[in-house]
């Protein structure tokens, strides 16, 4: 490893050292701008692929820094985009060195960065965009029947019945409230 990321490998471990409770990606990445830490002083956040790649940059690194914490036996780290943190060794649940991380493997690998386009980035954008909207609408469809979010097919075609013996305007029951009730179990229902 050359000495340039070996130093900034430290340099993530103190920061992370001053946040017990942990530090958002967007927060880390701020800081080590402020700091003018290479290659984050110079990146334009507001370009796709620009912040593609010091999101890439900076998950290869703390990647790197669990290996070898987890390897010196020192702790590890928790690492999602809205909270990195050291946690103890003896509170990981990353720990056991043979476990597959998908994530792990992606991110060491640089190819990836090297691999990744513009046109790569807008596509993983807007996946992301269209799985968040199809998260809402499920969550919205749940809390208007009144489920849990973790309800099963079979729970939804119950509530629907009792709803529907309700609501259905041919029993006297409001026709937009059914509508609703009959869109909000599409929603559910569709894989």
């Amino acid at each position: 490893m050359d000495e340039s990321k070996e130093r900034l490998l430290e340099h993530l471990a103190s920061i992370l050292a001053l946040h017990p409770e942990g530090i958002k990606e967007y927060a880390l990445v701020r800081l080590l701008k402020q700091e003018n830490i290479p290659p984050f002083a110079d990146s334009s956040l507001s370009d796709p692929l620009h912040l593609f790649h010091v999101h890439f940059l900076l998950f290869h690194c703390l990647y790197l820094l669990k290996s070898r914490m987890i390897t010196l036996g020192t702790g590890d780290l928790e690492i999602h985009c809205l909270n990195i943190r050291l946690i103890p060794l003896s509170q990981s649940q990353g720990g056991d060195m043979t476990r597959f991380d998908p994530l792990q493997s992606y991110y060491l690998d640089l190819s990836h960065l090297d691999r990744t386009t513009r046109d790569d980035v807008s596509k993983m954008i807007d996946t992301f965009w269209q799985q968040w909207d199809r998260h809402e609408k499920r969550a919205a469809a749940c809390t208007l029947l009144d489920l849990p979010e973790d309800a099963d097919s079979a729970t939804i075609k119950r509530r629907y019945r009792h709803l529907a013996k309700i609501h259905h305007p041919d029993i006297g029951g409001d026709g937009k409230a059914f509508a609703n009730i009959a869109a909000a179990v599409a929603v559910l229902l569709t894989p």
